[in-house]
């Protein structure tokens, strides 16, 4: 297997499959229609103290027409691990670093333009689905670019105040799909994060998907097959769409 490109964050890639390959081994068509010249691009975003290799051990069970891409976060910790940020515990819960989330927004700006053109994606359908600290990254650019994205998967994460200023205003945020899911077990970030998450989306008016598992902090058999329903779903609605913009009639 080539190394994937050099781009401003270490990365690991999976193209779109042409098969799809089970927990038994089996394998099935991914898709009857021949592979788009410009795939759909997901980017997958891990938590606090993971790295690249962190959710891309998913990426064989994820939609198969996704170019898919998993960037390292750029704070080393130490040992392979990484962050998107640092925070600080506190009696009021946690307090982030959010000098350094604004700083990996940015990086997160520069790396999915050059994810486009280094994997020819198509840069209308851009999506990020992160997990824990890297649903934060994911729900903050949602929240303040959001015409770089076509949808946000956000799991077992939440809305921190500190980027309140950087909001977008909500009619630019309008109609932006997003899928919010979390564990109610979750003691890592209770579930009330969730909760307060969905209020804040609400109120940016997004096309708000919410989901809660009986599950910790952790991605769960029915958070994925729920995940990839409704990327599956976004990929149908982008398509029905476009298909009425180039064909009125």
């Amino acid at each position: 297997m080539s190394s994937p490109p050099q781009l401003i964050l270490p990365h690991l890639a999976r193209a779109p499959l042409v098969e799809v390959v089970d927990d038994t081994g089996e394998t099935t068509p991914a898709t009857n229609a021949p592979r788009p010249p410009r795939p759909p691009l997901l980017v997958l975003l891990h938590g606090y103290e993971g790295n690249e290799t962190t959710l891309f051990r998913f990426a064989p069970r994820l939609e198969p027409r996704f170019q898919i891409v998993c960037p390292r976060g750029p704070l080393e910790l130490g040992s392979e691990r990484c962050a998107w940020f640092t925070f600080q515990r506190t009696p009021a819960g946690n307090r982030i670093a959010a000098d350094q989330l604004a700083s990996s927004v940015e990086r997160m700006r520069a790396f999915i333009a050059e994810a486009i053109e280094a994997y020819q994606a198509d840069a209308g359908r851009v999506y990020l689905l992160g997990f824990s600290q890297g649903a934060i990254l994911a729900l903050t650019l949602a929240l303040t670019t959001p015409r770089l994205l076509a949808g946000v998967v956000a799991l077992a994460g939440r809305i921190p105040a500190e980027i309140t200023p950087w909001l977008a205003a909500p009619e630019e945020t309008a109609g932006l799909p997003v899928l919010l899911a979390h564990g109610r077990d979750d003691t890592t970030l209770p579930v009330t994060n969730a909760h307060a998450a969905r209020a804040r989306l609400e109120e940016q008016r997004v096309a708000l998907t919410y989901r809660e598992y009986d599950a910790g902090h952790r991605l769960s058999s029915a958070m994925l097959a729920d995940v990839n329903a409704w990327l599956a779903a976004q990929l149908a609605a982008k398509a029905f769409s476009r298909d009425i913009f180039e064909n009125p009639n």
